[in-house]
């Protein structure tokens, strides 16, 4: 139950939805989607670093804010794709 409120609570942070949102719409191919999901959730890591001193790093917690930022990023591809995509004739 708790990492399913944790998973809620990354999927609504802007530090970590922000930057998969923007990198995973500006992706051109599939591979670039896990590395905008790492990227992110480093950035996420490093804001909750610099606000709160005496955190200490859980690879847990990262591994949740990564499930949620490669969430995020493969929607945003996934929605380009659609959007982009030919129509057959």
């Amino acid at each position: 139950m708790f990492y399913a409120a944790l998973l809620a609570a990354k999927l609504t942070s802007l530090s970590i939805a922000l930057p998969a949102l923007i990198g995973g719409a500006l992706s051109r191919v599939w591979w670039h989607v896990p590395l905008v999901a790492v990227v992110s959730a480093v950035i996420n890591e490093a804001v909750l670093h610099s606000v709160q001193m005496a955190r200490i790093f859980n690879p847990i917690v990262f591994a949740i804010g990564l499930t949620a930022a490669l969430m995020v990023a493969s929607a945003a591809y996934a929605i380009r794709r659609m959007m982009t995509a030919r129509s057959p004739a």
